[in-house]
C-alpha cells in the first residue's frame, strides 16, 4: 500500500533506460505504476514513501533477463526526490520484443497490455500468471502495410490505411475478451490520412489535402456508418499543429508549440479559449473532465493546471530533463500526477 507523501511531493518512480516511455498507468489501492516502452519491456514499479530527508543516490534498474511471462525477482530501488525518499520494487513483467506497447489498462484482478497492433498480453495483478492472445486479422510479418492501433482504457481501434473496414476490440467484457474478435467498423482511411486520437467511441484524423491543406475530422463510430461531428481546415502550410484530443463537446490541440486552442466540435467559426501555456514548448497535455480541465506539460519543467482557459495552479521545477525530442507522457490518477522525462519516469502528489 503507497503511504500517501505531503502534497507537492516530487518523486522519482522508474529509470528509461534509453527506451521511450510509451504508457503509463498507476493503481492508487495497491501502489504501484506499471510503465510500457517502445521496445515492448513492460515493467511494475511497486512504491512506498520513506519521510527521511536522508540523501540518497538514485539508483537504476537493471536490465532483466526474465523469461516473457515469468516476472524477475523484485529488485529494490532507493532514489532521490525533492522531500524524502522513495523505495521502489521492481518486477520485469515482460522483456524487450519486435513490438512497441501501445497501452496498459488495469481493469479489477487485470493487467492489459496492448502490444502493437499484435496481441494482448494479460496478467493477474496478484499472481502476475500471464496470457498471450493474438488480435484476429493483425498484419503479417513481411507485408509492408501502415496500421495504426489507438486505444482509450479497454478499447482498442486499430485501423489500416487503404482498408474499408477498421476492428473495434471491447476488452471490458472478459467473456468477449477471451475471444478477441473484432468488431468491424466502416470506418476506412484514405490514403493520406492519419488517426490521431481515439476517446473509446470518437476517432480523429488529420487528411492531407492537395491544394488546400490539412483537413482535420471528428468522427463518432457508434453509428452506422460513423458520423463526422466536426470537420476543420488548417490551410497554412508553415503553421505546426498536433496533439488533437477531444473531451465532452469540445477538442483542443496545441499550435506554434506553445499555444493550445479549444473549440466547441459544433461551432467551427470561432475557438472557445487561446493561450500561450509555456514559454517555448508544450511536451504533453492532459484533456478532461468534459473538456474543462487541461494539464499541460512544458521543456521549462513546469506543470500547469488550467480551468476554461484560465491557469488555475503551476508546479514548478519539477525533477527530470527534456531534451531528447521523443513523445512524452503526462498522465492524472486522482490527487496524482506521473510523467516521463529523458532520465526517467516521475510522480506528483497535488
Amino acid at each position: 500500500m503507497l503511504a500517501r507523501p505531503k502534497s507537492g511531493q516530487n518523486h522519482f518512480v522508474a529509470p528509461i533506460e534509453n527506451d521511450p516511455i510509451t504508457c503509463i498507468e498507476y493503481d492508487a489501492a495497491r501502489g504501484y505504476a506499471i510503465v510500457g516502452s517502445m521496445s515492448g519491456r513492460i515493467a511494475a514499479y511497486l512504491v512506498n514513501f520513506d519521510e527521511s530527508d536522508k540523501p540518497k543516490d538514485q539508483a537504476v534498474v537493471p536490465e532483466s533477463k526474465a523469461i516473457d511471462g515469468a516476472p524477475a525477482g523484485p529488485v529494490r530501488v532507493i532514489s532521490s526526490s525533492q522531500q524524502g525518499r522513495l523505495e521502489v520494487t521492481c518486477t520485469i513483467l515482460a522483456p524487450k520484443s519486435d513490438e512497441s506497447i501501445r497501452s496498459i489498462h488495469l481493469d479489477k484482478q487485470r493487467i492489459l497490455a496492448i502490444v502493437g497492433d499484435v496481441q494482448v498480453k494479460e496478467w493477474d495483478s496478484i499472481s502476475h500468471a500471464v496470457r498471450v492472445r493474438p488480435f484476429r486479422r493483425a498484419h503479417h510479418y513481411g507485408i509492408c502495410t501502415n496500421s495504426y492501433t489507438l486505444c482509450a482504457g479497454p478499447r482498442v481501434l486499430i485501423m489500416t490505411t487503404g482498408s474499408r473496414d477498421s476492428q473495434y476490440f471491447d476488452l471490458s467484457d472478459e467473456a468477449r475478451a477471451h475471444d478477441l474478435f473484432p468488431t468491424i467498423v466502416r470506418c476506412g482511411l484514405p490514403g493520406r490520412t492519419i488517426p490521431v486520437a481515439f476517446d473509446g467511441t470518437r476517432v480523429v484524423w488529420v487528411e492531407r489535402i492537395p491544394s488546400v491543406g490539412r483537413s482535420v475530422k471528428v468522427q463518432d463510430l457508434t453509428t452506422v456508418p460513423p458520423t463526422t461531428l466536426a470537420e476543420m481546415s488548417f490551410t497554412r502550410p508553415n503553421k505546426f499543429y498536433w496533439g488533437f484530443q477531444v473531451s465532452g463537446s469540445r477538442i483542443a490541440y496545441v499550435t506554434n508549440h506553445s499555444i493550445i486552442k479549444i473549440w466547441e466540435l459544433n461551432n467551427k467559426e470561432k475557438f472557445l479559449f487561446k493561450f500561450t501555456a509555456h514559454k517555448s514548448q508544450v511536451l504533453a497535455f492532459i484533456f478532461r473532465d468534459e473538456g474543462r480541465e487541461l494539464i499541460t506539460l512544458g521543456d521549462d519543467n513546469k506543470i500547469k493546471m488550467w480551468r476554461d482557459g484560465v491557469l488555475v495552479r503551476k508546479l514548478i521545477r519539477i525533477n527530470g530533463k527534456f531534451h531528447s525530442g521523443v513523445p512524452y507522457i503526462l498522465k492524472r490518477f486522482g490527487d496524482w500526477i506521473f510523467y516521463s522525462a529523458d532520465d526517467g519516469v516521475f510522480s506528483i502528489h497535488l
